[in-house]
């Protein structure tokens, strides 16, 4: 019995040896390098020239946040010249444009009830966001938070749509800190008040009674961080 079991881990070691000897044979070692001048490629003597723009114009599309009942996914893309926000249905189809703005716009996110969209939209290429809000079915953006000297951004709702919590951070500070954005009163109030300049806060979740945020403070290297409930 223990001789079977010999021949045979020898005969598979012969069979993976000579297979390998084989898949070597036919590598990159034995292959002739390719002549590029023998190579031709097709030619249409109709096609015009290329504008210059277009071969520097790529299209992107980024983001992406599914509508509350599934139906649809709001998502960002630079189609237009710009970085704005589009929708469509979600099997891909019915791409449409839902802002219009010559600033960038970022992080969109539904409210819980599939009626608002809220985002972040640059101010002249400074990166002091603001906080907009859209009606999902489309119209009048509304600026939320519509400060010069801070830069809020990365909205997240409460699942009882009543708040966000938001990243709020000052002009002329490294601080980032956490705040909440009350959706009826449009007040926004700091939750921390880091003091240490090279310390930030961030946010993961919501607890389901919309009550308390889990939150991360940590330093700028990310060496160390703690997690907090507040």
């Amino acid at each position: 019995m223990s001789h079977f079991i010999v021949s045979s881990v020898r005969s598979g070691a012969m069979a993976i040896f000579l297979a390998a000897s084989l898949f070597a044979s036919s590598g990159p070692d034995s292959r002739t390098v390719t002549n590029p001048k023998s190579l031709t490629s097709q030619s249409n003597p109709a096609a015009n020239p290329v504008p210059v723009d277009d071969l520097f114009m790529t299209h992107s599309i980024g983001g992406g946040a599914w509508s509350p009942d599934g139906q649809e996914i709001v998502f960002e893309s630079n189609a237009s010249g710009r970085t704005n926000l589009w929708k469509m249905r979600a099997d891909g189809s019915g791409a449409t444009q839902l802002t219009h703005a010559d600033d960038r716009q970022f992080g969109a996110v539904w409210s819980p009830d599939g009626k608002w969209i809220v985002y972040q939209q640059d101010v002249g290429g400074a990166e002091i966001w603001d906080l907009f809000a859209v009606p999902a079915g489309g119209g009048d953006p509304v600026n939320l938070t519509n400060t010069e000297k801070i830069a809020e951004s990365n909205a997240m709702w409460s699942p009882d749509g009543s708040k966000m919590a938001i990243a709020y951070k000052p002009k002329d500070s490294p601080v980032t800190d956490i705040a909440i954005l009350d959706w009826k009163t449009r007040q926004v109030s700091k939750l921390t008040n880091e003091q240490e300049q090279d310390h930030r806060w961030s946010y993961a979740a919501w607890t389901h009674d919309s009550k308390f945020i889990l939150a991360t403070r940590g330093n700028a290297l990310f060496t160390d961080s703690d997690a907090y409930l507040n």
